[in-house]
């Protein structure tokens, strides 16, 4: 009797899951350190619809074309090479569509009651596009320096700009920046897992260094770091003239970034580093410099009695 309990439930929960007639809009928490109710971001429409059509299907686990895994059963995102860096997700319904009150109006035989029905509809359709519109505006502006700063001094690479693509590397050169200290917590790259990695060629970036500060667009500073060693870069903390490249996210060190100036290293963001990777040709590996042998204190001991004697 107790198995056959069982198996009732276990029905139960996959009719659950298989119910096609609620449609959910798929998130994932993307900054930790906020409330509960905030910092989740939408997936992109194609990873919407695929979340959809597996849940209702009734997998438990899934893997996205970026690299990232869902657990629909424990509601949690994960890197699938590395399954302990996991993330919350959650889904939220969707409203009803206009679908259900056309059929509503079909059974409806007053033409009055259907037109205000299609004003209604029609009324939520612009508010939403209204308020869509001012969450774009506002996300825009949040993303642009609160003030202008002077062009930095010219210097031996003055003919190219600091920045070469993106906007990550402005905001860090923004007026106000937030003071780094051992210990602080970094925020998450705001679009982590939604940038596609290249495949580059092999020692591509062979002879470069490269310094990383701020917080990236869509990679950890590890990723970015363990991606530059894979392509036989260099990665350094501290900028010096040996330094080719110093990539710059959002709240960039104030001190790394004058260094560079000074030095005169390029300053660049993200995607330059994955169009470098993308574009750049395979460079020879350097050879082995040969060991120079040192002489033994006891040659030289024996060579000044020499000397002495004669």
């Amino acid at each position: 009797q107790t198995e056959g309990n069982t198996g009732k439930k276990e029905k139960k929960k996959k009719a659950k899951r298989r119910d096609t007639t609620k449609k959910f809009n798929w998130q994932w928490k993307s900054d930790l350190n906020a409330k509960s109710t905030k910092g989740w971001t939408d997936y992109s429409e194609d990873d919407n619809k695929f979340l959809q059509e597996n849940w209702e299907s009734g997998e438990e686990v899934v893997e996205l074309p970026n690299g990232y895994s869902v657990n629909l059963e424990q509601m949690i995102q994960f890197k699938t090479k590395d399954p302990h860096r996991q993330r919350p997700i959650q889904k939220v319904v969707k409203p009803p569509s206009s679908r259900k009150g056309a059929k509503t109006t079909k059974s409806d035989d007053n033409g009055d009651n259907k037109e205000k029905r299609d004003l209604k509809l029609e009324k939520q359709a612009s508010v939403k596009k209204e308020d869509e519109k001012k969450q774009k505006v506002k996300v825009e502006k949040a993303d642009m320096p609160k003030k202008a700063t002077p062009p930095p001094p010219l210097t031996k690479q003055a003919s190219e700009p600091l920045l070469t693509t993106g906007t990550a590397s402005s905001n860090s050169a923004a007026g106000t920046k937030r003071k780094w200290y051992p210990g602080m917590q970094r925020g998450a790259p705001p679009k982590a897992g939604q940038k596609e990695i290249p495949e580059g060629k092999p020692n591509c970036l062979q002879g470069l260094t490269f310094v990383i500060t701020g917080t990236l667009d869509s990679l950890e500073r590890d990723e970015a770091g363990d991606l530059i060693k894979q392509y036989g870069g260099r990665v350094t903390g501290g900028v010096s003239g040996k330094t080719s490249y110093l990539i710059a996210g959002a709240d960039a060190g104030a001190t790394k970034m004058k260094k560079a100036e000074q030095k005169g290293v390029k300053v660049v963001d993200e995607d330059f580093l994955l169009n470098l990777i993308r574009s750049r040709e395979s460079q020879a590996a350097p050879t082995p410099k040969p060991n120079k042998k040192r002489k033994t204190s006891s040659s030289v001991k024996s060579g000044k009695q020499e000397a002495t004697s004669a």
